[in-house]
C-alpha cells in the first residue's frame, strides 16, 4: 500500500513541477499547445464535413415538415457528438507521437532539476525528434497489439476486466517512465524490467494516470505532468540523493 500511495504522490508532484519550475514548464507548454491545436483542428474539420456526411447518409439539409426537421436535427446533433468523440480519440493517439520529442526534453529538464546532473542526448533536435517519434510509433503499435489480445479476456466475466485494467495501469506507467529511463541510458528490455521490479509504485502511478485521463480533455494537461512525475519517481526509485 505504501508503494501504491507513493506512485500517486509522484503523479501529483508532477503537476507541481510543471507549474512551479520554469525550465520544466517551457517544455510542458509545447505539448499542451500541440494537443489543443490538433483537437481544435479536428473538431473544426468535423463540423465542416457534418452536412456532407448527413447528405451521404441520405438526409437532405433543411428538410420540410416538422417531424423530418426533428429527425434531421437529432441526427445532426448525434453525428456532431460522435465526430467530437472521434476527434478526441484521434488527438490522443496522434499527439503522443507528435509531442514525443518534447516529452523527451521535458523528462530531461525534470531530471536535471531533481538531481543537479546533466541529462540529454547528443545531436540536433531534428535527430532527437526523428528517434523519439519512431520509438513512439513502435510503442503505439505494441500497445495496440496488447490491447487487441486483452479483448479476448473480456469474455471472462469480472476476471477479464480486472486483468485488462491492471495491464493498462502498467502500460501507462511504462509510457510515462520510458522517457526518463531512456535518459538514464536503459535499453528497452531494461526499462520493462525496471517497471516490473517496482510493481506497487508503478501500479499506483499508472492507476492515477488512468483515472485522470478518463476525464474529458484532461489528457491535454495530464500527460506533461505525468512525464514530469514519472521522472521524479524514477529518480527516487534509483536512490538518487539530490531529489527535490
Amino acid at each position: 500500500m505504501k508503494g501504491f500511495s507513493a506512485g500517486l504522490g509522484h503523479l501529483l508532484a508532477g503537476f507541481r513541477l510543471v507549474l512551479g519550475v520554469g525550465s520544466i514548464r517551457k517544455w510542458a507548454l509545447i505539448p499542451v499547445v500541440i494537443n489543443l491545436a490538433l483537437l481544435i483542428g479536428l473538431i473544426v474539420l468535423a463540423f465542416f464535413f457534418t452536412d456532407d456526411l448527413l447528405a451521404w447518409l441520405g438526409m437532405n439539409t433543411a428538410p420540410t415538415g416538422f417531424w423530418k426537421s426533428v429527425v434531421y436535427w437529432l441526427a445532426w446533433v448525434g453525428l456532431v457528438v460522435l465526430l467530437i468523440a472521434a476527434s478526441v480519440l484521434i488527438m490522443v493517439l496522434i499527439s503522443n507521437v507528435i509531442a514525443a520529442p518534447f516529452y523527451t526534453k521535458l523528462a530531461e529538464a525534470t531530471l536535471r532539476h531533481l538531481t543537479g546532473r546533466e541529462f540529454g542526448q547528443e545531436g540536433s533536435f531534428a535527430r532527437l525528434a526523428a528517434v523519439s517519434i519512431y520509438q513512439e510509433l513502435v510503442k503505439l503499435a505494441v500497445f495496440i497489439g496488447i490491447q487487441a489480445v486483452l479483448l479476448a479476456f473480456h469474455f471472462i466475466p469480472v476476471v477479464g476486466t480486472i486483468i485488462s485494467i491492471v495491464v493498462s495501469f502498467f502500460l501507462l506507467a511504462f509510457e510515462f517512465s520510458d522517457y526518463s529511463l531512456e535518459a538514464y541510458g536503459h535499453g528497452v528490455a531494461d526499462r520493462w524490467r525496471f517497471v516490473l521490479a517496482h510493481k506497487p509504485t508503478m501500479f499506483g502511478f499508472g492507476g492515477g494516470a488512468f483515472v485522470l485521463t478518463l476525464i474529458p480533455l484532461a489528457n491535454l494537461v495530464v500527460a506533461p505532468a505525468a512525464v514530469a512525475g514519472a521522472a521524479r519517481m524514477v529518480v527516487e526509485l534509483k536512490g538518487e540523493k539530490n531529489v527535490r
